[in-house]
């Protein structure tokens, strides 16, 4: 939430009202604001296109239909314009205009995260909280009453939610992780897989103390916890909403002993070397548009840079550092080829092992040509360094 709210005025039914807005990617608050009941999706469309938002007083399923219908409204206009779908910056530009575009589709949400909208799910509020923290006290302005938000990202966090309260079987621990709003989920398993399955058949892992980078949801820093080789792991995430879904997830799995989950940017700030230190960065270069995208889009490839830059100061004599990368930057032409292993070589490391493996995840399976094509050939790579020194 904003320390300072932004604030969204409207008029209704002859009363002029306020209320805060939110917004995870950061779009902005609505300017002039029309109250719709029933609306048909081509008036919808005319209305976004002339700058209006609709504030949605229908039903939720009625919600859902005009949003699906809006956004294939848009696609087609899209469509006509004859993207190229192998340039991934051009198709990732049409989907940053959809979702402008639906931004402006919003709903109020009433004091603790109610939602008026008849036939919406019973645990919109629980979802919300989840996502974005206990109600605020209302302000002496009157502006913490309620709250905007698009509808698009309400669905998005009820959706994490039931992701959340479901869980998400993982095949390498044989059990569920618990996902949260804003933490990547480990639905895209391969990655955890590479990892399980280089633990189980490398002879000369180091043993000792493990950090893991960028946890996440913590699934890799239970993965390590479960090995009796390592002493202790030590998961480290930027994000406090990782931090939060990793220490849930290390307590539900019974590993609080082994896994200390910290705050932290990169490398752990008490601690000065590991035996063992695993990172599973963004893959893409690119700009997040919320903070689930950190966990994909890594802008000018930054924080990989560091890592690679700084890891070796932090292994302890024989220690390892394993990155888990997809080359699909490199297939879409964001990274060049072979950039990677010149920067380990240039940062005094040695690869002394590469494991890979393909994705099996479904977005590998749909579309022809483009990046369809590319995913269809994209390989994960688990790279075993060393300092050059000890290699």
């Amino acid at each position: 939430m904003h320390d300072t709210p932004q604030l969204v005025r409207w008029k209704e039914r002859g009363t002029v009202r306020t209320a805060r807005w939110h917004s995870e990617s950061g779009f902005p608050p609505p300017r002039r604001v029309v109250v719709a009941g029933h609306i048909a999706p081509a008036k919808a469309l005319e209305m976004l296109h002339d700058a209006h938002s609709i504030l949605l007083r229908s039903d939720f399923p009625r919600s859902q239909r005009l949003i699906r219908a809006v956004d294939k409204e848009i696609q087609a206009k899209q469509e006509a314009r004859g993207t190229d779908q192998s340039d991934y910056a051009a198709v990732r530009a049409d989907r940053a205009e959809r979702a402008a575009w639906l931004s402006r589709i919003v709903v109020e949400l009433g004091a603790g995260y109610d939602l008026q909208l008849r036939g919406a799910p019973e645990d919109v509020a629980a979802a919300c909280e989840m996502a974005y923290g206990p109600w605020p006290q209302q302000s002496d302005d009157g502006s913490g009453e309620s709250l905007f938000v698009s509808f698009n990202e309400l669905t998005g966090v009820i959706s994490a939610y039931e992701w959340h309260r479901k869980g998400v079987f993982v095949q390498a621990l044989g059990t569920k992780i618990y996902p949260r709003y804003g933490v990547f989920s480990p639905t895209r398993s391969e990655y955890v897989d590479l990892v399980a399955d280089t633990l189980t058949t490398a002879t000369d892992v180091p043993s000792g103390k493990v950090w893991d980078i960028g946890t996440g949801t913590g699934v890799l820093a239970a993965l390590l916890g479960r090995d009796d080789r390592f002493t202790g792991v030590t998961a480290t995430d930027l994000n406090p909403r990782a931090v939060a879904c990793a220490e849930d997830n290390i307590e539900r799995l019974g590993l609080a002993d082994r896994v200390d989950v910290v705050e932290a940017d990169l490398f752990p700030s008490d601690s000065d070397r590991a035996d063992l230190i695993v990172f599973n960065p963004p893959w893409l270069p690119g700009t997040p548009s919320s903070q689930l995208e950190t966990g994909i889009y890594d802008p000018g490839s930054s924080v990989l840079h560091r890592f690679i830059n700084e890891v070796g100061a932090h292994l302890t004599a024989g220690g390892e550092a394993w990155l888990i990368i997809s080359d699909l930057a490199e297939i879409l032409e964001l990274r060049a080829e072979g950039d990677i292993e010149a920067r380990v070589e240039a940062d005094g490391l040695q690869i002394i092992a590469i494991e890979t493996t393909r994705p099996t995840h479904p977005r590998v399976e749909k579309g022809d040509g483009g990046i369809p094509e590319a995913r269809r050939s994209e390989v994960t790579k688990l790279f075993r360094l060393r300092r050059c020194s000890e290699a």
